[in-house]
């Protein structure tokens, strides 16, 4: 018998397999919006004053700090759809977060298949209804692939919040974008690269956050003392929403005016990108973590986070990547560009279905 011809009642009550409907999301409340759209309004006036800070600031490098392709300005595309959508702050579409955060995962969630459709589709009521038992036994068959011999802790639970769909799975939600981020999870948990920390705290740095599911993931597994996200301004507007709404709040937005330091009511901070040459110098991080943006990213841009990340972690601490070779897409190989920096380079290849590129640990 398989797992898809019987059903267990989870803890919560729900059905294994029951649809998770994005209609039956948690409700937001006032106090929810009201924060979203403070932070949001933070986000986007930091998108409005990067050209100016860039070129006003002798220690910023305006070829690693403005973006370029998928969202250069002035090539309108799917990711600045999703971002201008996103960026009216309008309640309906906060609360449709992650329907706009395609662009991150590479999977649209109406249609439950990757590279499908666009994220600033309209989102229907009744997208459930489209979606087919091989898909729903692919995904689960997937997820518990990646889950079976997982610590617990390291197990996504996402919050039923901001669009989240799909199926309950032992009062989990799973769906394309819960695997994608699992993998990230198994393979940082599975890879050894924790055990030289002896279990303490951690300061975490991740460059390139996507929508927040990593950063939440790993904050329930290893309650880290911070959680640093560096990424552009536009990216930051989804992971600051989510994540603020997730926590009830504890985000705060850097500036050029702010610093790092830490505060004990709030863990993550959101660093946009193009202040990370004049706030990262100085600063000491235990892991940092890349995944599937820095293969995407221009040599030189990647030579300027290697070498920050070589300071950053110094003789303690781990640079966990992820990332594809795209060359055969115009694009490049990031692990081409690293070894300058680093001493130590080990491939992670835990017993797991990997499908998102070879992972890597380096360190000096």
């Amino acid at each position: 018998m398989g797992i898809f011809d019987w059903f267990v009642r989870p803890s919560g009550g729900r059905t294994n397999l029951d649809i998770a409907s994005h209609q039956h999301n948690r409700k937001l409340s006032k106090e929810d919006i009201q924060r979203a759209q403070r932070l949001g309004y933070e986000v986007k006036e930091s998108v409005r004053v990067r050209r100016d800070q860039v070129t006003s600031s002798p220690e910023i490098d305006e070829s690693f700090a403005m973006p370029a392709a998928n969202w250069d300005p002035g090539a309108p595309n799917d990711y600045l759809e999703c971002y201008n959508l996103l960026a009216s702050l309008k309640p309906e579409e906060i609360r449709l977060l992650r329907f706009r955060a395609q662009n991150f995962t590479g999977n649209n969630l109406p249609r439950m298949a990757p590279g499908a459709g666009s994220g600033a589709d309209p989102v229907a009521d009744d997208l459930e209804t489209r979606w087919g038992e091989e898909v729903r036994g692919q995904l689960v068959t997937h997820w518990q692939a990646l889950t079976n011999n997982t610590p617990p802790p390291f197990i996504l639970n996402a919050p039923n919040i901001l669009g989240e769909c799909g199926w309950w799975w032992n009062d989990r939600i799973v769906n394309a974008d819960i695997v994608h981020y699992q993998e990230r999870m198994s393979l940082i948990a599975l890879s050894g690269i924790l055990e030289r920390f002896h279990g303490r705290p951690l300061r975490i740095l991740e460059i390139g956050g996507g929508y927040g599911a990593l950063c939440l993931g790993l904050l329930n597994a290893l309650k880290p003392t911070q959680y640093v996200i560096c990424d552009l301004p536009e990216s930051l507007l989804f992971s600051s929403i989510y994540l603020a709404t997730a926590l009830n709040g504890n985000v705060r937005l850097v500036t050029a005016g702010t610093n790092l330091s830490q505060k004990s009511s709030e863990v993550i901070c959101l660093l946009p990108n193009y202040l990370a040459q004049t706030h990262l110098p100085g600063q000491s991080f235990d892991l940092v973590i890349n995944t599937l943006s820095m293969s995407e990213m221009s040599p030189h841009q990647v030579r300027t986070y290697a070498r920050l990340i070589s300071n950053s972690i110094g003789s303690h601490g781990v640079f966990f990547e992820q990332n594809y070779d795209n060359k055969d897409h115009g694009m490049i190989d990031c692990k081409d560009h690293l070894p300058p920096f680093f001493e130590t380079h080990e491939s992670i290849k835990p017993d797991i279905p990997i499908v998102r590129g070879l992972a890597s640990a380096w360190s000096n």
